[in-house]
């Protein structure tokens, strides 16, 4: 006989964790079922499939590449690094050595911030502050369109040119 007081309630849950091992049965079975329809579909079909695309786009190195290239052009348009012109002027008048050397102090807008002096003269690099930003000359070049081109490049200082007199520009210190 039964009492009022003896109840056995059984949850859910509790069904659950006594059933576990039936459930897991039933679904390893129905996932193992599920897999073969995709084999046995795949073998039978006489349909070509291509092989699929997983990415699109440029790979990892191409985009590597593309990262190098952005950055040199954005370099090149800081214009760090001029291209050396020809000027005609430069060898129209060049009377002495001393002449060069000893050009007086060049009062305007540009400033001498660095030089790199390299064994070969037309290597050699000069930093010319304009005012609005510092780009890099070598000689023979035309300096920011103000027809002053560079001459002659020392460790300490730099020798300019407007076509008719020599200017000394001195470095920054």
């Amino acid at each position: 006989m039964l009492s009022f007081l003896n109840r056995i309630v059984i949850t859910p849950c509790q069904m659950l964790f006594s059933y576990k091992q039936h459930i897991l049965e039933v679904l390893l079975t129905l996932l193992i079922l599920y897999y073969l329809s995709i084999f046995f579909n795949a073998i039978s079909s006489k349909e070509e499939r291509p092989i699929p695309i997983l990415y699109k786009g440029h790979g990892v190195e191409s985009s590597k590449i593309n990262n190098r290239e952005r950055m040199i052009k954005e370099i090149i348009k800081l214009k760090l690094f001029s291209k050396i012109e020809k000027n005609s002027k430069k060898n129209e008048r060049i009377n002495s050595i001393g002449e060069i050397d000893n050009a007086p102090l060049y009062h305007g807008d540009l400033k001498l911030v660095g030089v790199l002096k390299h064994t070969d003269e037309s290597n050699s690099i000069a930093i010319i502050d304009t005012g609005m930003e510092q780009k890099t000359y070598f000689i023979g070049d035309v300096i920011e369109n103000i027809n002053i081109f560079l001459v002659k490049i020392f460790i300490d200082k730099i020798t300019i040119s407007d076509g008719t007199t020599y200017y000394s520009l001195i470095l920054l210190e």
